[in-house]
């Protein structure tokens, strides 16, 4: 398969490979360089609108270097690497701290791609900045911006998503838009040609949730349809065929969908009764339907102790999430290959690749049926990073497994865990997230604070 862009992934893995990334509290910093336990900042610096005050960060979002947040007042903050200008601060300069992105007032929601950056403001239009090779940033031009520029004339946006090098939105009348990088359609207007401005996704209507995904994108319409367009070498579009579209196809015989998630080369669904579907690339068993043969249309997740054909299936499940893609070499793509449910009784269920002991069922083995992460419960958000997992207990404690070559697991060390662990000294927090080789997590005083690369 020829991806083409092999050499823009291998500069960026070098890029990311030389960020160290620090343990920070938003607006407290502490000094830069791998972090291995999220330890509070000793600085008296803090912000006059801080959680006390009632402003406090309402989302987070991650490109492959660069870190994002949105704060109550519609202000945006941003670290991490900046050779596209990707922080918006209006330089190429590499930031360790948090800063404010000048002039962004009144923003409701963020996005990020590989090296670019989303945000959605109240009135509806979309603001973009950062690296802009492919017209990512829908400004008519390639030229990469250091400064949020509008998005021409687009108005009544509601939601916002990035694929890697491309644009996606949601408008208030349901049709989705799109921007960016093309190759493999993934725009969804008809054509392969990249787009520097927003064009139509094609006879799509009724959308309530849009997803980016590697090279494709997928929606959701209101009447609990999947519909899917750009790369299919896996099956991901979930049409039957492994041919690209460059149009929206539905995924065959899905319906009562309410949430979708789209990892690197696989799709997978929550539907209203609380079943797991999936579909696409199938290699360590990601899909979870006891095989390890890639699937072209939606198969059930089996359950607990199946075996390929399966009798019974998992049910009961409230959220779900894949392992986390990036702009990574494309030798480092099997480490993203796995799914993450969480069960209404607060137990985690895991399947697919398990080289770093991201299924946490104290293995290293890969399952192509769901394992219990071992026992874990009382657990109410997960999230799933390259190769390591994070949970948020009821209680606001934080655990993770899997990878901790970087210490993104938080324990004060770089040895893997096959086994969820607690991440010591971090209580009331309120969600997490999970990039490529870091952990972000959210405080209910609004305070963020990270660990690993």
């Amino acid at each position: 398969m020829n991806y083409m862009k092999t050499e823009k992934i291998q500069a960026n893995f070098f890029a990311l490979s030389q960020l160290l990334i620090a343990f920070i509290t938003i607006f407290t910093f502490t000094a830069c360089g791998t972090s291995t336990t999220p330890t509070p900042s000793t600085d008296d610096n803090t912000d006059d609108n801080n959680g006390a005050n009632g402003n406090v960060v309402m989302a987070i979002a991650a490109g492959s270097a660069h870190t994002i947040a949105l704060k109550s007042d519609g202000t945006i903050w941003t670290w991490g690497y900046n050779a596209s200008g990707q922080l918006g601060d209006g330089t190429t300069i590499d930031r360790y701290v948090p800063i404010q992105i000048a002039f962004m007032k009144d923003v409701t929601s963020i996005a990020a791609g590989s090296s670019h950056t989303i945000a959605l403001k109240s009135d509806g239009t979309v603001w973009t900045w950062g690296g802009n090779e492919y017209g990512q940033l829908g400004d008519g031009t390639t030229t990469d911006s250091y400064v949020p520029i509008q998005v021409g004339s687009l108005t009544n946006v509601i939601a916002v998503a990035a694929g890697d090098d491309h644009t996606i939105v949601l408008k208030s009348d349901g049709t989705v838009w799109a921007w960016g990088y093309n190759y493999s359609g993934q725009l969804g207007n008809g054509s392969t040609e990249d787009s520097p401005t927003p064009v139509q996704v094609s006879g799509l209507t009724d959308v309530v949730a849009i997803s980016g995904g590697y090279f494709h994108s997928i929606a959701l319409k209101s009447d609990g349809t999947v519909w899917a367009w750009g790369l299919n070498y896996y099956g991901q579009l979930g049409n039957g065929t492994t041919i690209n579209s460059t149009t929206p196809v539905q995924v065959n015989l899905l319906t009562n969908v309410t949430t979708i998630a789209s990892g690197q080369f696989h799709v997978i669904a929550l539907k209203n009764d609380n079943t797991v579907w999936t579909w696409g690339n199938n290699e360590y068993g990601q899909l979870g339907d006891g095989t390890t043969i890639d699937s072209l249309t939606p198969v059930q997740i089996c359950d607990a102790g199946e075996s390929a054909p399966c009798s019974s299936h998992l049910s009961d499940v409230t959220a779900v999430t894949t392992g986390g893609w990036s702009l990574i070499r494309v030798e480092y793509q099997d480490i993203q290959s796995y799914s993450v449910a969480l069960k209404a009784d607060g137990t985690v269920w895991t399947w697919g690749r398990n080289k770093y002991g991201q299924l946490g069922d104290g293995t290293t083995n890969d399952s192509a049926i769901p394992v219990q992460t071992g026992g874990f419960e009382g657990v109410s958000a997960i999230a799933a990073g390259g190769s390591h997992t994070v949970a948020l207990k009821s209680d606001g404690t934080v655990w993770t497994w899997g990878s901790n070559e970087y210490g993104q697991l938080g324990d004060g060390t770089r040895i893997d865990s096959y086994e969820p662990l607690q991440v010591n000294g971090l209580t009331d927090v309120i969600a997490v997230d999970a990039a490529y080789f870091h952990t972000v997590v959210l405080k209910n005083d609004g305070t963020v604070w990270a660990w690993g690369r």
